[in-house]
């Protein structure tokens, strides 16, 4: 199989794994959620590593420009990995006082939603670009 469609393999599992992470934390399964996250995260990972190392030793002329977009795009998403699981931590250690674990939820859920997985999304579609 070629490196490519491994990436976008191990992108697609990741994708799919961060979507159920997100549809056990609105069914209150905390455990789950933060589980299913962190194995999407590793696969996410990996992937970004195979992208990393594909880019290293190639030469595909204007294609390698998506490549290399592609991968710093990844590496943006998983950047905001860390910030995401900073602000769960955060909603995690302040849950016996309702006004912090409130404050700090809401900013779990905001940034998720409207930042850390519109990104992450951008970076998949623009893998999208490689295998056509």
């Amino acid at each position: 199989m070629a490196i490519r469609h491994q990436i976008e393999m191990l992108m697609t599992i990741a994708l799919v794994l961060y979507t159920v992470a997100f549809v056990l934390a609105r069914k209150k399964q905390a455990r789950t959620h933060v589980l299913i996250a962190l194995l999407g995260f590793l696969f996410d990972l990996y992937a970004t590593y195979l992208m990393s190392t594909f880019n290293q030793y190639t030469t595909l002329g204007n294609q390698s420009i998506v490549i290399q977009v592609h991968t710093w795009l990844a590496i943006l998403a998983l950047s905001m990995f860390f910030v995401q699981a900073v602000l769960g931590v955060a909603t995690y250690l302040d849950r016996r006082d309702p006004h912090l674990f409130i404050k700090h939820r809401r900013r779990h859920i905001t940034f998720a939603k409207w930042i850390f997985f519109p990104t992450w999304i951008v970076a998949y579609l623009s893998g999208g670009m490689l295998i056509s």
